[in-house]
């Protein structure tokens, strides 16, 4: 049974932080509920308007500037406040919402260290006897012969980690000594306070996302993330270049030992420090070849480019589902589902989002180059979403961020999915468009190196 009983129409407005392609597939996804009448978006991008029917707003507000984010919810008095992007969230822009009465989905700014501070982090999975990596911190202080014999205590390959927000790309994996020590010095030239230092672990890396409500924790479709710029691995991280669901070797004994070993107990730690974690728990796992589970990292929101494709899957009232986490009370949606917090995680669809990303990117973006789009394509199993794009009064559509289209398919098959997801990328007119070719065709690669 699916959380899609009960279902009245009402008008309810949604705001939603954020501008990239993640944001749009949560317009979207927001949109088709009959309990949605009209979607505000701060700041957004004009491309979001695409395939989404209701009424949408663009507010000219930074997704930094908390008064002017409060002082436009006093305006609009939205039904529920959506925070797509790990900077507010770590800013505590959820703590101020709801101190003005809103209902905002997302973690307290305590409870946003999980993906702000990996020191914090670790020691949250230390308490709650959560398996990862041995790591150690390196301080900005010490001195170059301090930091190279902590390094000296770790195997090759090196994992040299920003302990704080990095957007996704700040590691570096390398088995070159003097590499590791260049990736810490640069980390905190980069104005890194610490950096840390793990143990390389080998195999499968996995996205497994759940909507918590403080308590309890309901399982989204596993997602498998492209971080690498080029085809097979290759080339510079960065903050994703496709990504497919669901993944076909992901058991429900797997996500029974996620939910059990990884999910439940950081929930019941947090909880007993005085922080309760609402809103979305990313786990980001290495998976061994006796898939047994490891995480690599944590981020307190949706994952992007993970969400593009674990939305169109969902079974289930988003707006239902990310108010009644907000409110701090899963349990209404859990009956339906059975009290099976695994009932969605295994959807009878597959979906794969191909990301083009701007020339240059990720070490030297070029912006404002023409894009031909033919956003007629659009469509219930088609979503063509606008993660980077601005609109010029003489060119058109023109690029304006380092990845700027997602094309989202769903189909019966995942193979089915990626012959019509790139036809697509092939019509799309992008000088110097970068784009990966094997996303969802031959399986990654096994006992990879964490690219998180």
């Amino acid at each position: 049974m699916t959380a899609t009983g009960f279902i009245q129409e009402s008008e309810n407005t949604v705001l939603i932080i954020g501008s990239g392609g993640r944001e749009h597939a949560l317009a979207m996804a927001l949109a088709h509920s009959p309990r949605v009448s009209r979607i505000s978006i701060a700041p957004g991008n004009p491309g979001m308007l695409w395939g989404i029917e209701k009424p949408v707003e663009f507010l000219n507000i930074s997704m930094q500037d908390v008064p002017a984010l409060l002082q436009a919810a006093r305006h609009l008095a939205p039904n529920l406040i959506v925070v797509g992007s790990e900077v507010p969230l770590a800013n505590g822009v959820i703590d101020r919402f709801t101190c003005e009465g809103f209902l905002a989905f997302g973690p307290s700014q305590a409870a946003a260290q999980l993906e702000a501070s990996k020191s914090f982090a670790k020691s949250i999975m230390d308490d709650a006897h959560v398996a990862t990596a041995r790591h150690d911190l390196v301080m900005a202080h010490m001195r170059p012969s301090q930091m190279k014999a902590l390094l000296e205590t770790f195997t090759p390959p090196y994992v040299i980690k920003a302990d704080g927000l990095a957007a996704g790309k700040g590691v570096t994996i390398t088995a070159d000594k003097n590499e590791a020590l260049l990736a810490i010095q640069q980390a905190f030239q980069a104005e890194q306070s610490s950096v840390l230092i793990e143990q390389f672990m080998p195999g499968q890396e996995l996205s497994v996302l759940a909507v918590c409500d403080g308590e309890h924790a309901i399982i989204l479709p596993p997602a498998q993330d492209y971080k690498r710029l080029r085809n097979d691995q290759q080339g510079p991280n960065t903050g994703g270049m496709g990504a497919i669901c669901p993944v076909s070797w992901v058991t429900r004994p797997l996500l029974n030992r996620v939910l059990n070993d990884v999910i439940n107990p950081v929930l019941k730690t947090m909880k007993a420090r005085g922080t309760p974690f609402r809103g979305v728990l990313y786990a980001g796992l290495m998976i061994d070849a006796d898939q047994n589970c490891s995480v690599v990292e944590f981020n307190c929101r949706f994952g992007d480019p993970e969400t593009q494709v674990i939305l169109p899957l969902l079974d289930v009232d988003l707006y239902w589902l990310l108010s009644a986490a907000a409110q701090g009370d899963l349990t209404a949606i859990l009956a339906i589902l059975g009290d099976d917090p695994l009932a969605l995680a295994f959807p009878k669809n597959s979906a794969i989002t191909v990301v083009m990303a701007a020339p240059g990117y990720p070490e030297n973006t070029q912006n404002h180059i023409p894009v031909t789009v033919f956003q007629d394509k659009c469509q219930q199993d088609l979503w063509l979403l606008s993660a980077g794009l601005a609109q010029s009064p003489n060119e058109g559509w023109v690029s304006a961020g380092g990845r700027v289209i997602n094309v989202v398919s769903v189909a019966s098959s995942l193979a089915e999915a990626r012959v019509r997801a790139y036809d697509v990328v092939s019509q799309i007119g992008f000088d110097g468009a970068q784009w990966r070719t094997d996303i969802g065709g031959e399986p990654l690669p096994a006992f990879l190196p964490s690219d998180a």
